[in-house]
């Protein structure tokens, strides 16, 4: 296939002043990467990614938008998605799977708990099917490298008035559960926790900023192909910025 047509389609409508719904319905064809193809070793050439979404939701502010809810929820189907092999003898070898459908939803919240106090939260599931594949083993199969469940939280105060005003602490953590391994049917990744701080500090036009990811060093994997090839996340560190606005 060298060309395709591409239909999008979406709605909003305004219940209310504080809520609004929308739906929304997209195709989408993509080439397999150039590294895929030009690759003598992954064993195409390969059939393009084909897709399509239906994705419904809605937004809501309260409390003169120091409230803000957002819920959606979706449906994705992937066809001719390239996982690798996992054939020991050539670890470049790719197969492709027949169709991937997600079901999921997702949840935001952001929140203004007082004039200088914040809090936002996230969560997210994902049911990431194999429906279609050569390999019948497959089928019912979590898709590789992704969670059923993931979500984060994150709070942020700054000091109103006194020697330290303009200093701000923020703190959180962000949590993936388990995964499969790309391309294995028995090898998974275990879920993780990560906690994170921040600290802030804002004079006029000026403010410093110091991150602190990881504070516990957790050793935690966000991918791989199998366990001799994993990726793992970074551990303990710190990052400065100074920012200004013009």
């Amino acid at each position: 296939m060298q060309d395709a047509i591409i239909p999008r389609v979406g709605l909003v409508y305004t219940v209310d002043k504080h809520v609004n719904v929308y739906a929304t319905y997209t195709e989408g064809y993509n080439p397999q990467t150039t590294a895929s193809m030009n690759n003598p070793n992954a064993g195409g050439p390969f059939d393009p990614l084909l897709s399509n979404l239906v994705e419904a939701g809605a937004k809501s502010d309260w409390f003169n938008e120091r409230l803000s809810v957002t819920l959606a929820a979706y449906r994705i189907e992937l066809k001719n998605v390239l996982y690798n092999a996992g054939d020991a003898t050539n670890p470049e070898l790719l197969r492709p799977i027949g169709k991937v459908e997600s079901k999921g939803i997702e949840l935001d919240v952001k929140g203004q708990l007082s004039p200088n106090w914040y809090l936002t939260a996230a969560y997210a599931y994902n049911d990431a099917q194999i429906k279609e594949s050569s390999d019948k083993t497959d089928l019912g199969r979590q898709s590789p490298g992704a969670p059923k469940h993931q979500g984060s939280l994150w709070s942020k105060y700054t000091i109103p008035a006194g020697v330290l005003k303009g200093l701000g602490i923020g703190a959180g953590a962000n949590f993936v559960t388990e995964r499969n391994v790309d391309g294995n049917k028995v090898q998974t990744l275990p879920g993780y926790e990560v906690v994170n701080g921040a600290l802030y500090y804002k004079i006029d036009k000026f403010q410093l900023q110091l991150n602190m990811n990881n504070l516990l060093n957790k050793t935690y994997w966000i991918g791989g192909y199998d366990y001799l090839r994993l990726f793992p996340g970074a551990p303990r560190n710190w990052m400065t910025t100074v920012s200004y606005v013009f």
